[in-house]
């Protein structure tokens, strides 16, 4: 019983003492915290020794600050042993051999370093869970050097391209961007999952030219070697595209295509690429290549289709056109539905006919028509069924019937709610409002579709509410707002000459009111429609210089270079406007069409 006792006694007082230690402990740590955040880094130093003394286990807990506050008082010797202890306890720890080689670096000492370093190589090299510590460490150290020199060891115990992401990473910081590229290649060659990286990487520095031919020569050099790799074609091609250059796209496509028998399909997604580009004429070439080799595949009436809207659009992109040309081209469509009604590769040529129908060759009976025959043929469509109802509401628009035309779109928006579709017509009842000057329902309209999942929708509708909210503000009575509407509509009706004349009539009241770069604009499309270039290019110019920072700006610029390039031949001025485009506005959604034409008046100028 009194053996039990004194155990007791003893169990007591040990925890007792513990307990005392452990509040001195924590109480050193408090002042030695205060120390260190108030730059007292003697008292504090006294005070990280007092707390290894008493508890040792708390060594690498202090370590930090301890090293930090030695290198602050620049006591080396003391910091040097301070980082050997910590190497020696935590050995499988990289982080403390790596403060080790940045001591010795900075004190000059090349050997000790040279033999850190080696002891890194020797205990991590060889796995590369180990190895990917020592690397982020000896990054976030800023140890390029070191880090480097690790990297070639570790890939001559592991595979040739570990480590090459941090690898290139390392090359870029150094601005060293050809050996940067060999490493994204290395990536791209030996893991094709990471190409998206790759074009990342390689899209961030495509304003350095020079690295830019050196990744095509890279491309091509590659390609030829290893024929049987998609993956370098596929950046060959990649690269073409962002420089606008389809002609070579479609070569390498092609050919990719034919070795690899993708049966088409890269081949469209690369002329959709061309077609969202606006580059029309290249993207006409890759889809009438698929229609004429792969006839019997499903992608041939969709191909067949989106030729057709190419051509539809070069014409509107370059506002020239015969009845000739057009006629043509329904002619195409007629076909299509011939062959291939009721199929659902086909239902964009009911849609396609009847928009050349009406808007082009001025048959808005013959529009109705396509359009209900359209209705009947795919009844059971409902997201077609409420698009075909759209395009007849914009039908009877155009023809001067907007309660018809407001009917169908509210018809459309109920049959597919919160759909795409939906969005489209909810934005055409917007305008419809805005046209009809009910402005505060248009811009309640436009706000919720500010939101909307696609970009063309939701910027139209920014652009929209912006209008209305900035005209509406400092004109009260909205008559200024509702002139404007009037012409829009107008236009959108190809009423070209009325519309004219509302806009004359704001320019000579509505002086200094901020509506006048939309006035400019509409006149501008409307001399654009009356084939008066002289005109719409100084009304663009206008714009470009008295409104430089407002909403039509970058689509001013956009507007000269394809009148300077496909009207008047002048190439230097279009390569102006392009270059000021992408200088000026990156964030345009017209920067691709302008490198594009920046290529096409390079290929002008070498022939």
């Amino acid at each position: 019983m009194e053996k039990i006792q004194k155990i007791k006694w003893i169990t007591f007082l040990l925890l007792s003492l513990s307990t005392n230690l452990c509040a001195q402990i924590n109480v050193n740590l408090s002042l030695a915290r205060e120390y260190f955040q108030k730059g007292e880094c003697d008292k504090a130093i006294t005070e990280y020794e007092n707390i290894i003394k008493e508890a040792p286990e708390y060594f690498l807990v202090v370590y930090p600050q301890y090293k930090e506050c030695l290198w602050k008082s620049r006591s080396w010797k003391d910091l040097e042993k301070l980082i050997e202890k910590a190497a020696k306890e935590a050995p499988d720890n990289p982080a403390y051999k790596i403060d080790l080689l940045s001591f010795y670096e900075e004190q000059g000492e090349k050997r000790k370093a040279e033999k850190t370093y080696q002891q890194l190589v020797d205990k991590f090299a060889a796995s590369y869970e180990q190895a990917v510590g020592v690397v982020h460490w000896l990054m976030e150290k800023q140890q390029w050097a070191w880090a480097k020199a690790f990297i070639k060891e570790a890939r001559r115990r592991l595979y040739e391209y570990a480590f090459a992401i941090e690898m290139a990473e390392i090359y870029a910081l150094e601005r060293n961007v050809e050996a940067m590229l060999d490493e994204y290649l290395l990536i791209a060659y030996n893991d094709p999952a990471q190409i998206d990286l790759v074009k990342q990487a390689l899209q961030e520095q495509f304003d350095n030219q020079a690295l830019i031919q050196r990744a095509e020569q890279r491309m091509l050099e590659l390609s030829r070697q290893y024929p049987d790799e998609k993956v370098f074609l596929d950046l060959l091609i990649w690269l073409y595209v962002q420089k606008g250059d389809f002609d070579n796209a479609f070569l390498l496509s092609r050919a990719m295509d034919k070795r690899f028998q993708l049966n088409g399909q890269h081949l469209f997604q690369m002329g959709m690429i061309a077609y969202y580009n606006r580059a029309y004429e290249a993207a006409d070439r890759f889809f009438t290549y698929i229609k004429q080799q792969y006839k019997d595949s499903y992608l041939s009436y969709a191909a067949a289709r989106y030729s057709i809207a190419s051509k539809e659009a070069l014409i509107k992109q370059q506002n020239e056109h015969s009845q000739e040309q057009l006629q043509r081209i329904a002619e195409e469509y007629r076909q299509m539905i011939r062959t291939g009604r009721g199929r659902p590769e086909v239902k964009e040529a009911y849609t396609g006919l009847a928009f050349l129908y009406a808007n082009y060759l001025h048959q808005a009976d013959s529009a109705l028509y396509i359009l209900d025959e359209a209705l009947k043929t795919y009844p059971q469509e409902k997201e077609f069924v409420a698009w075909v109802k759209i395009q007849k509401g914009d039908v009877l628009l155009l023809i001067d019937q907007p309660w018809e035309a407001a009917l169908l779109y509210a018809q459309a928006e109920k049959e597919v709610k919160d759909s795409p579709v939906a969005y489209e017509a909810k934005l055409r009842r917007a305008k419809l409002f805005y046209y009809t000057g009910e402005f505060e329902l248009a811009k309640e309209y436009f706000n919720i579709l500010k939101a909307a999942t696609s970009r063309q929708i939701a910027n139209d509708a920014l652009q929209m509410s912006l209008l209305i909210s900035e005209n509406q503000d400092t004109d009260s009575s909205s008559n200024v707002l509702l002139t404007y509407a009037k012409a829009d509509l107008l236009f959108f009706q190809q009423q070209y000459s009325r519309a004219h004349l509302l806009l004359d009539s704001l320019q000579r009241t509505a002086a200094g009111h901020p509506i006048l770069d939309d006035v400019l604009w509409m006149q501008a499309k409307i001399a654009r429609q009356w084939k008066k270039y002289d005109d719409a290019t100084a009304l663009y110019r206008q714009i470009a210089e008295r409104y430089a920072y407002e909403i039509w700006a970058d689509d001013a610029l956009f507007e000269l270079m394809q009148l300077y390039f496909y009207q008047y031949k002048d190439y230097k001025k279009a390569g102006e406007c392009a270059l000021r485009l992408v200088k000026e506005h990156p964030d345009s959604v017209y920067i691709s069409q302008a490198r594009f034409l920046l290529q096409k008046i390079e290929e002008q100028q070498v022939n």
